[in-house]
């Protein structure tokens, strides 16, 4: 996923607000995500004093005519909406805009700093960054800025962003290769592997059989988890492609299997822990299990949060970051949860004019991988709720009509 409005400073400075709101619009539609009158309000507010704001920039410093400006930036994987990026040569300016006067300079620079440190995390193209978060609003009072601690960020009113951003560029710019803008907008997640530790740390240390009711024996589960382990183990020394697909009725504990499966495998074949992850069908399910994961973190809370919804995901969400391009995603074993729920090519086509079922755009992707590269999927049988969900057949016809590669 990328921005949904992108354009150099410029041509954003000079560009008609109505215009600008209008590709914002369609874009959201586009992608199926809602939009609402509080949005396109905030937005002409938004959008109006950010021009006036990086007019100021552009006389001050004309070299920045040529800097992208990213509206509705979604990070990868992560689903959040940065409201503005400017990408300025080398660095990365995540500006947060709040509107009106009862938001808090501390927590709107708070939410501004988690994009950041998503990004640093979680986005290929700005690891090693200088990523700056900056809070823009109406507030009773600023949170300055510090030069010498510039991941820390700043909270001002519009009228002070051009002078804090020259500030910065005198100071930490161009000290290293400029960034692609197309490239960047384009990154893929790619999790930082030390920030994984953190999430399989506190997977460790939970019992995550607290999170599912089953009623297999847990010799079954074992042995179904042993079974896993040994398949992805035959696949990573044959550098082979593998779909493994387990089946049972609800309450079976086939999620627990998945669960169980995913660290097992990341703890005894020594696997990267940033090429495992858990995704799921079932989006309030997804949202209970990182709630359950991070009841644990401690003062790691914030980092470790991001961590978990890093190896937690929802998985039309990460098909829809990972079919876009060529490239391969930083996966290479998913345990797709509640995969009877992929969606079949007639409402693909439906909703975003894709005439593919989601389970053969899995494993387009996964078949992206140079070497071993193994989908497991839990598919419920007769579990499908929804109109246009797969089912089990949906599965066997994509390795049918989908070659992943030897």
């Amino acid at each position: 996923m990328s921005a949904f409005y992108v354009e150099s400073l410029l041509k954003f400075v000079r560009a008609n607000p109505d215009e600008i709101m209008g590709r914002l619009a369609k874009g959201l539609a586009d992608a199926g995500l809602g939009n609402t009158k509080e949005n396109v309000h905030s937005w002409a507010t938004e959008i109006a004093e950010l021009q006036a704001a990086l007019a100021g920039l552009l006389s001050d410093w004309p070299e920045s005519s040529g800097w992208p400006v990213l509206l509705e930036y979604v990070i990868p994987v992560m689903r959040k909406r940065i409201d503005c990026v400017l990408l300025a040569g080398d660095l990365v300016y995540v500006i947060e805009y709040k509107g009106g006067h009862s938001a808090s300079a501390l927590s709107a620079l708070r939410q501004a700093q988690e994009y950041a440190l998503s990004l640093l995390d979680f986005h290929e193209e700005s690891r090693g960054r200088t990523i700056v978060p900056i809070a823009i609003g109406s507030f009773k009072t600023k949170i300055g800025l510090k030069v010498h601690l510039l991941h820390e960020g700043a909270a001002m009113g519009p009228s002070f962003l051009a002078n804090a951003i020259l500030t910065i560029q005198r100071a930490a710019g161009n000290q290293r290769a400029k960034l692609n803008p197309e490239t960047w907008n384009n990154s893929r997640y790619f999790p930082v592997p030390s920030i994984i530790e953190a999430a399989s740390a506190i997977y460790h240390s939970h019992n995550v059989e607290d999170l599912s009711s089953f009623r297999a024996g847990k010799d079954d589960l074992d042995a179904t988890e042993s079974a896993i382990v040994r398949a992805v183990d035959d696949a990573i020394q044959r550098r082979a492609k593998k779909l493994l697909i387990l089946t049972g009725v609800p309450g079976a504990g086939k999620t627990l299997a998945g669960l169980n499966a995913v660290h097992q495998i990341v703890q005894k074949l020594n696997l990267g822990l940033d090429q495992a992850a858990f995704l799921s069908g079932n989006g309030p399910l997804v949202k209970v299990l990182q709630e359950a994961l991070k009841r644990s973190c401690g003062p790691r809370r914030r980092g470790a949060a991001r961590a978990v919804g890093s190896r937690i995901g929802e998985v039309h969400r990460f098909i829809a970051d990972s079919y876009r391009g060529s490239r391969p995603p930083a996966n290479r074993l998913v345990v797709f949860d509640e995969a009877q729920r992929a969606w079949t090519a007639a409402k693909n086509d439906k909703k975003f004019n894709r005439n593919i079922s989601e389970p053969e755009m899995v494993l387009e992707v996964m078949g992206r991988h140079e070497g071993w590269a193994v989908v497991v999927a839990l598919v419920g049988g007769g579990q499908e709720i929804h109109g246009g969900e797969a089912g089990l057949a949906a599965w066997g016809d994509a390795i049918q009509n989908i070659s992943i590669g030897n």
